[in-house]
């Protein structure tokens, strides 16, 4: 990771980090939360604790890609491939090392995917379905507060899965909206 300011809108990040401001629209609040205690740390430069963050964020994604495909396949080795192979990509790489909010982005995304797939497998456990709808339903919260033109796009997904769901999700609609908020 540089420890210094680079191209794209790092300049921009590191700067809302550390007078918790807005960097340009959507303003990205849950990200500029992370990184403005990023730089309350005492160590390396201030772009470095911010690009720090990308970084966790990026291993973190991997981390949850990982455990999907394992919850899919059942096979470690297809799951570390798949960790292995997201977090060696160029492109991910490239946003994982400088203050961006994509990396937030894609771990927040593929939680929710993760999420729904605890929910899937619960089967008929109404119980267990309820708190992870309530959990999805704030993460995917955390997530609008992220970069909300991204997940609303990645919402259609979300919409298509639990369709089949939609009394149960209709029932809680009350106490997910407040997990949501």
């Amino acid at each position: 990771m540089p420890g210094f300011l680079t191209l794209e809108d790092d300049g921009f990040f590191v700067m809302s980090a550390w007078f918790i401001g807005v960097s340009h629209p959507p303003g990205y609040p849950l990200h500029t939360l992370f990184t403005h205690f990023a730089t309350l740390f005492p160590v390396g430069s201030i772009p470095s604790r911010v690009h720090f963050v990308s970084a966790v964020f990026g291993a973190l994604s991997c981390v949850v890609l990982g455990k999907i495909v394992y919850r899919l396949l059942h096979s470690r080795w297809l799951a570390v491939f798949a960790a292995v192979v997201l977090g060696t990509s160029s492109v991910f790489w490239s946003q994982a090392i400088i203050a961006e909010v994509y990396t937030l982005n894609v771990f927040l995304f593929l939680l929710l995917v993760y999420i729904s797939l605890i929910f899937f497998q619960l089967g008929r456990n109404i119980n267990g379905k309820k708190r992870t709808l309530l959990l999805f339903a704030f993460v995917y919260g955390l997530s609008i507060a992220n970069h909300w033109p991204l997940i609303v796009l990645g919402s259609i997904f979300f919409l298509v899965l639990f369709f089949f769901e939609w009394r149960l999700v209709f029932k809680q609609l009350p106490q997910l909206l407040l997990a949501f908020s």
